[in-house]
């Protein structure tokens, strides 16, 4: 399940094990490092828009820190 552009990317995945995407990389290394040092994290699909829109820019999902439950929506970029 390995992203062939991006080796360090990191992909979302669906409660039952269907890739949705991956993170954007500036937001995945941040994550990356954050859950490194312990930090927990949950996310949730918020919206997804139609094909009419940029391919890029279609999912977007809440991403947020288990024990203080900061919540932020982003952007994931599609398989």
């Amino acid at each position: 399940m390995g992203n062939k552009h991006d080796p360090h990317a990191v992909a979302v995945l669906s409660p039952w094990g269907a890739q949705l995407g991956y993170l954007r990389s500036g937001l995945a290394a941040i994550l990356t490092a954050r859950y490194a040092a312990g930090e927990v994290f949950s996310a949730r699909v918020v919206t997804v828009l139609d094909a009419g829109h940029d391919a890029n820019e279609r999912l977007y999902i809440e991403v947020w820190r288990e024990e203080a439950q900061v919540k932020a929506i982003f952007v994931i970029a599609p398989v």
